[in-house]
């Protein structure tokens, strides 16, 4: 079985990947900034899995990272970038501050990340990589420009990290979701509605689409749970994709864009 490093790890996507990966066997390595959050995560997963606290705005210790990978569990299987930072924030909002925020943990680190795990040292042959983008890099809605560029950006990386990889076998894709069910998501959720709903209640409101159609009408297949777009990224990181590099997977729950 494998080990795999997962960014963004300690809720959302990423916690949803970590659990799915470690139920199927194979190891992870949870990297994010809330410590607390991920040894709770640890303690509820089987197997020999390690945490380490690392901001991802800061991209110059990132070589920190794939040492102490490389300590614990020796050469990586793969990776999974589920770091990332929401801004809903309109251009007359924009400060040189959040735009340096934003990008290097949207897809400054992801780059830097790329940069170790292409070294053998760190990674073995036949690796796997998915990034985690978003619907917003190709749609650009108003008050999302700062998100939506560096989520385009995001994509470059991954088509160019594509062809460079080759040599070594490794394959790199990113999926595209649109509106997923994560913290933010809900917070958001609660401002629209008014409703003071935990996460539970709010995944029980799935089996009524209206609850969610009413929320956004753009996306009438309801909000993307977590653990269904962890399905399709352990897919793409696992042995089992021979083939598949270079693409950008939207998974759009019939949200146009």
């Amino acid at each position: 079985m494998g080990t795999y490093l997962i960014t963004g790890a300690s809720s959302g996507i990423g916690k949803a990947c970590a659990i799915k990966l470690t139920e199927s066997g194979h190891n992870v390595i949870l990297v994010a900034r809330n410590v607390k959050k991920m040894q709770t995560l640890l303690q509820e997963m089987p197997g020999e899995n390690y945490c380490f606290d690392y901001d991802l705005n800061d991209m110059e210790h990132i070589k920190d990272i794939f040492n102490f990978c490389k300590e614990v569990s020796g050469k990586l299987d793969g990776m999974i970038y589920a770091a990332g930072i929401n801004a809903d924030i309109p251009f007359k909002g924009m400060s040189p501050e959040k735009f340096t925020e934003i990008m290097n943990i949207n897809c400054g680190s992801f780059a830097i990340m790329g940069k170790f795990f292409s070294n053998g040292k760190y990674s073995n042959d036949n690796a796997r990589i998915v990034a985690i983008s978003s619907s917003a890099s190709i749609s650009c809605d108003k008050g999302m420009g700062l998100y939506s560029a560096s989520k385009a950006a995001m994509n470059s990386l991954v088509k160019t990290m594509s062809k460079e990889f080759i040599p070594r076998g490794i394959l790199v894709n990113a999926v595209l979701p649109a509106g997923v069910l994560t913290p933010m998501a809900i917070e958001k959720i609660k401002m629209m509605t008014g409703d003071e709903l935990c996460l539970d209640e709010i995944t029980n409101r799935l089996s009524s689409q209206k609850y969610f159609i009413d929320i956004s009408s753009e996306q009438p297949f309801g909000m993307i749970l977590p653990q269904n777009l962890a399905d399709i990224i352990c897919y793409l990181i696992s042995p089992s994709n021979r083939y598949i590099t270079g693409a950008l997977i939207p998974v759009s729950a019939g949200r146009y864009f």
